[in-house]
């Protein structure tokens, strides 16, 4: 009965090793079981394709006793800080072809308290970082949106205000005067300004999904309001040829808009670059 006993213990045993290593050979990215000397004792054999081997740090996670003193204490090594701390540690190395591995270290410490053994624990979050730097960029360009939205409606008002005194001023100066061309002046520039606000209002609508026929000519003048600024800044002379038989297309709101914008500040920072 104890042998019996005993071989029935020794299978269930048997049995929970191969569950655990099937689990742990589930998990997408390599775990490594190492002793002091860096030796690897164990791993869920989740080998590194040529091609990420090939974006590992110089010590490529393969550090044993004899090469750690070729590369000494690494300080952003999580696993070499863990046999010193004895403590969990993890952290971000950076690799080769601008790729980021995120490593993490747990030290084992047997029946009599003795820390000789760390588990470590390896992963390629390159395009994690990048996602999410990607998307904390589109919410900076959405609040920026919002400000821009924002600041279009504060400077509408005065500059109305500016433009209709300038035309009070126009209507009670005799023509041709110093006071006449001055206020004629006023109201252009002012109007300048208000048909680059009423553009920024524009852009910064909620997109539309209802669809209109525009005019290419139209919506590209509307754009250069907006640029023209910049570009003058830049001394780019920007050159438009279009034919006058260029037919109106059907686009939904503003993407024709923001395609050309793309363009030309793709075009004017290759340019200032």
């Amino acid at each position: 009965h104890a042998a019996e006993a005993l071989r029935a213990e020794e299978e269930k045993s048997r049995l929970l090793t191969r569950q655990l290593q099937a689990l742990l050979e589930t998990i997408p990215y390599r775990i490594d079981l190492r002793d002091r000397t860096f030796k690897i004792l164990w791993s869920n054999n989740q080998q590194i394709d040529q091609e990420n081997r090939k974006k590992l740090p110089p010590c490529a996670f393969r550090c044993t006793s004899s090469e750690h003193a070729l590369y000494g204490f690494c300080p952003e090594c999580p696993t070499s800080r863990c046999f010193v701390s004895a403590k969990r540690e993890e952290g971000m190395m950076a690799g080769r072809e601008n790729t980021t591995w995120y490593v993490r270290a747990f030290p084992i410490f047997d029946e009599d308290g003795q820390f000789n053994q760390v588990i470590q624990m390896v992963e390629n979050v390159t395009e994690r970082l990048q996602k999410e730097q990607l998307e904390a960029r589109t919410g900076q360009l959405a609040a920026l949106g919002e400000l821009a939205a924002g600041v279009a409606h504060e400077i509408n008002n005065p500059i109305n205000g500016i433009i209709n005194y300038a035309q009070l001023i126009l209507n009670r100066a005799e023509a041709g005067t110093r006071e006449a061309e001055i206020s004629q002046r006023i109201i252009r520039e002012g109007d300048r300004v208000a048909s680059i606000v009423r553009e920024l209002l524009h852009f910064s609508r909620e997109e539309n999904t209802e669809t209109q026929v525009v005019a290419i000519r139209a919506v590209l003048d509307d754009v250069i309001s907006l640029v023209g600024a910049q570009l003058r800044k830049e001394n780019v002379h920007l050159d438009i040829t279009l034919p006058e038989s260029l037919p109106c297309v059907e686009s939904r709101s503003h993407q024709i808009e923001q395609t050309f914008l793309n363009i030309i500040s793709n075009a004017l920072h290759a340019l200032t670059e």
